[in-house]
C-alpha cells in the first residue's frame, strides 16, 4: 500500500493497454481516507473513506499514469488494485 500525502503518481501501464483509457479499481483506505484522479486534473475524481473500500472507474492519462493522495497526514495506507480494463467508445 501507499501512503502519500502528497498527489503521487501511480503507473498502471504495465496493467491497462494503451488503447483502453479507463481502469476498473479497487481501493481500501485502511486508516486514513485517500483521493484519486486522473494524472494532471486539479479536481478530485474519486474519494475512499477511511476503513471502507470499493469498486471504482478512473481515466487514465496517455501513459497510464492516475494519481492518489492520502489525507489527514501520514502514517495510513492506501491499497488499489486494477480489477479490469475497457475502452470508452
Amino acid at each position: 500500500g501507499g501512503s502519500a500525502i502528497v498527489w503521487t503518481d501511480i503507473d498502471l501501464s504495465l496493467l491497462v493497454p494503451r488503447s483502453s483509457t479507463i481502469a476498473h479499481l479497487y481501493s481500501s483506505a485502511v486508516s486514513r481516507t485517500a483521493q484519486f484522479r486522473t494524472n494532471g486534473e486539479t479536481s478530485v475524481m474519486e474519494e475512499i473513506i477511511a476503513g471502507s473500500g470499493h469498486n471504482f472507474d478512473l481515466i487514465t492519462d496517455a501513459a497510464g499514469i492516475i494519481e492518489y493522495i492520502n489525507l489527514v497526514g501520514a502514517g495510513g495506507s492506501t491499497n488499489v488494485a486494477v480489477a479490469g480494463y475497457y475502452e470508452e467508445l
